[in-house]
């Protein structure tokens, strides 16, 4: 980047009209507003960082500021400017030079939601790649997922899980969490932003059985087991939390994980074990 970092305002006031809007990036309307989100975790932004450098993650996040609490590291503040500054201008929301602002302990706590008592990055993204209707989605290509999770824990750690074995892409609907949730973001370790996501703009409910082609697959009981099921090379799994399930699939399209001494499990957990069939069954196999 070969810029210098400097110190362009401190800020003690929740009035302060920069604050006020990182506050409101806490919620879901906010980070829609501003197309911005917070990055907190030591390791989760010096990982996002490595990965900038090396154009492993989405071209379409941007760093915009850093936020500093008044009462910091200073030694674990300068490895982090070294990194940024090593960062090409493309990184960047602007090319200007980074400007970062030092807070008080106070407002910064308001933002710090994990805890991390650590620098904490404004990063911009753009919109993700939207379509109106299942139709409107491409043949899949591997394995997709279209998840509507509503709780940001369970579709971070899911995230994880997809990005480990190799899942193509992540489709989100009117049902799931904000992906940049700051939840999402710490219980994922940073790899929601670097799956592939879209956006299905519509509500489960809104899904007619009669748009469910044979390329999807719905994760829920009754189904064939995924220990006798040959996965296609190419398929999109549904999943569905406790409580709003999935709606009704063609019962040759449902796949079920044989338990016992318990009525489910956690969609992540769930989730997880199918991915891992896929993989274990395409992947290795092939």
């Amino acid at each position: 980047m070969n810029s210098s970092f400097f110190f362009n305002e401190h800020i003690s006031s929740e009035q302060n009209p920069k604050f006020k809007i990182w506050k409101s990036l806490l919620h879901s309307k906010g980070r829609k507003k501003e197309n911005l989100f917070l990055l907190s975790g030591e390791k989760v932004i010096h990982d996002f960082i490595s990965d900038l450098k090396k154009d492993s993650i989405s071209s379409s996040f941007k760093i915009e500021t850093l936020l500093i609490p008044k009462k910091s590291d200073t030694e674990k503040n300068q490895e982090l400017f070294k990194n940024l500054n090593s960062l090409p201008l493309k990184s960047f929301k602007s090319t200007k030079n980074l400007v970062f602002f030092t807070l008080e302990e106070s407002l910064y706590s308001e933002l710090d939601v994990i805890g991390s008592h650590f620098p904490i990055l404004v990063v911009h993204f753009e919109d993700l790649p939207k379509v109106a209707t299942l139709q409107d989605l491409a043949v899949p290509e591997g394995l997709e997922i279209l998840c509507p999770i509503g709780d940001p824990n369970n579709l971070g750690a899911l995230a994880r899980t997809a990005l480990a074995f190799g899942v193509k892409k992540i489709i989100l609907t009117k049902n799931s969490c904000d992906p940049f949730h700051p939840k999402c973001l710490k219980s994922s370790s940073g790899a929601i932003l670097k799956n592939h996501l879209f956006y299905l703009d519509k509500n489960l409910s809104d899904i007619a059985t009669n748009e469910i082609n044979g390329n999807n697959f719905g994760l829920d009981f009754g189904g064939t087991s995924l220990d006798q099921f040959q996965w296609p090379a190419n398929a999109r799994l549904w999943l569905g939390e406790e409580g709003p399930g999935l709606i009704a699939f063609p019962k040759k399209q449902i796949l079920s994980i044989p338990i016992t001494q318990v009525e489910s499990l956690n969609v992540t957990v769930a989730g997880s074990l199918a991915i891992y069939s896929y993989f274990q069954k395409q992947i290795i196999r092939s």
